[in-house]
């Protein structure tokens, strides 16, 4: 039996939606930011759409390098753990 697996983009495709994406979004860092967190770190829409910037930043402002992604927000509603330690996507964090 052969199990069907979702496509995925190559890397060159992915620098090519960040292009577009930067080129014709009315808010270019934070959905280039949006996109990243779900290539980079695995994060789910729902996940995204729920995080919160004290789940993210330090109170002292600095960017969390891990972020705990409280249960009521993840699939299965178990909590989980993501790391933004991924070069290109903090790059496109601290220009924030």
């Amino acid at each position: 039996m052969h199990i069907k697996r979702a496509k995925t983009l190559k890397p060159a495709q992915i620098r090519h939606l960040l292009r577009v994406t930067e080129a014709t979004s009315r808010h270019p860092e934070r959905d280039a930011l949006i996109l990243l967190l779900g290539f980079t770190c695995g994060m789910r829409i729902s996940e995204i759409a729920r995080i919160e910037v004290a789940d993210v930043l330090q109170p002292s402002g600095l960017i969390r390098e891990e972020v705990s992604l409280r249960a009521a927000i993840t699939k299965g509603c178990r909590q989980r753990c993501v790391y933004l330690s991924h070069r290109l996507m903090m790059r496109k964090v601290d220009t924030r």
